[in-house]
């Protein structure tokens, strides 16, 4: 795996490397699986509603619900990282929040 957030040339410490890792699969999930085309409450999460005619008039469960504001928080997660990246800007206590929370969303990550 290569980590684009990383210098491949320089030495980087292992709970470092813990942390980009982390997040570049979940970046290569979001751009490259597009679970926001597959998936109804991932869908609704990424573009605030169904993109599928049929779709539109579905009514969601209080799982479904459930679901569609983890997503949100999954894709809130990914934003936040192309920006602290972006700008170089990587708060310790930030990255361990956010860390935190997308390891217990990692289950989503299977789309």
């Amino acid at each position: 795996m290569v980590i684009q957030s990383l210098d491949a040339e320089c030495w980087v410490d292992h709970d470092v490397l813990i942390e980009h890792a982390c997040f570049h699969i979940l970046c290569d999930f979001i751009e490259h699986e597009q679970p926001y085309q597959s998936n109804l409450c991932a869908q609704i999460a990424w573009y605030g509603a169904a993109q599928n005619q049929t779709d539109q008039d579905v009514i969601l469960t209080e799982q479904d619900q459930q679901k569609v504001q983890d997503w949100k928080r999954l894709y809130a997660i990914y934003d936040w990282w192309i920006e602290a990246i972006s700008t170089s800007r990587l708060d310790e206590k930030e990255v361990d929040r956010y860390l935190v929370n997308l390891i217990g969303l990692r289950s989503y990550l299977w789309d």
